[in-house]
């Protein structure tokens, strides 16, 4: 059996996670602190792949920087993508787009995760793949606690510009008979953004992984929003994971992941609002149909994990 190093620098990349089990790679994972520590990942990175044995190698980005690790070890490497590289638009992103579309073609191929990406990457002369994330696994055992009577909720958010904050604020203020919990790093934001006081809203900042999926198990249903088109969220494979509803935005590519289980809404405190009732209304089927889908999308990703073994072992 070939040896696959599967390459992450975020601080947890459920993707990533799931390659390296479902190949039996090794995930080596250096999260980026600043944006001063690039280059120092990448002398870390590329030091210890110098050492260790390896037949084939998958690069996850973003971020970009990770492709330049191509010059030293070319048609062995895969490039694993996320939507956000193709949608940020500067000059410096349009250059560093440029320079990976030149070293993938030095690759054995782009993975993508979701069918519309093709349509940003159709001029790549690269083979590429769609493989679509599949639902979470959870990595700690986590006891079930008892139900209150009263709903929770899990808001998971990364507090980035594409995520409709303020509406949903407003619109878990005026339901009161629910308790949300908004995950995620908020401090990045609170110099710009006033984060108010209310009963029923809680923002738990970072937490670790075993805090985290704790709050997972524990809620009854999940929401995750976004502004951007061509991106499905980890929010709905962490809901999947877990077997929860899922409320999400009303986009193409997440209509056509989430196409049971899931509430979709426009990103406007009245519509976000109304998805919430929905979900309450709906809440034992909406529950039946989410375990159904996390079947579906698990046989999905053992047969793409299946073929991706075959283009390993042929190379």
């Amino acid at each position: 059996m070939k040896k696959i190093l599967i390459v992450s620098w975020q601080k947890d990349s459920h993707y990533a996670f799931a390659l390296a089990y479902d190949l039996k790679g090794e995930l080596i994972k250096i999260p980026v602190k600043n944006r001063f520590s690039y280059l120092l990942n990448f002398i870390k990175t590329l030091l210890i792949l110098k050492k260790k044995k390896k037949d084939f190698l998958f690069l996850e980005i973003p971020p970009i920087y990770l492709i330049y690790l191509i010059l030293f070890f070319k048609r062995k490497v895969m490039v694993v993508s996320h939507s956000n590289i193709f949608l940020l638009d500067n000059w410096w992103h349009r250059f560093q787009l440029s320079c990976l579309k030149f070293f993938l073609k030095k690759t054995k191929g782009l993975i993508l995760h979701n069918e519309k990406l093709l349509e940003l990457v159709k001029d790549c002369p690269v083979r590429k793949l769609v493989i679509e994330p599949p639902p979470r696994k959870l990595k700690t055992v986590v006891p079930k606690e008892e139900k209150s009577e009263k709903k929770k909720a899990l808001i998971i958010l990364s507090f980035s510009t594409d995520e409709p904050i303020a509406e949903l604020i407003k619109s878990c203020e005026e339901t009161k008979e629910i308790d949300f919990y908004f995950s995620g790093d908020y401090r990045k934001f609170s110099k710009t953004f006033f984060f108010p006081k209310v009963k029923n809203i809680f923002f738990t900042g970072y937490l670790s992984e075993e805090e985290y999926e704790k709050l997972l198990v524990t809620v009854d249903f999940i929401i995750g929003l976004t502004t951007r088109d061509y991106t499905c969220l980890q929010s709905g494979y962490d809901a999947l994971g877990v077997e929860k509803p899922f409320l999400t935005s009303d986009k193409e590519v997440l209509k056509k992941y989430f196409f049971k289980g899931t509430i979709f809404v426009k990103n406007e405190k009245e519509d976000i609002k109304r998805g919430i009732r929905e979900i309450l209304e709906k809440y034992e089927i909406l529950k039946k149909e989410i375990r159904e889908l996390k079947l579906i999308k698990m046989e999905k990703w053992k047969k793409n994990i299946k073929a991706l073994k075959e283009i390993i072992e042929d190379d």
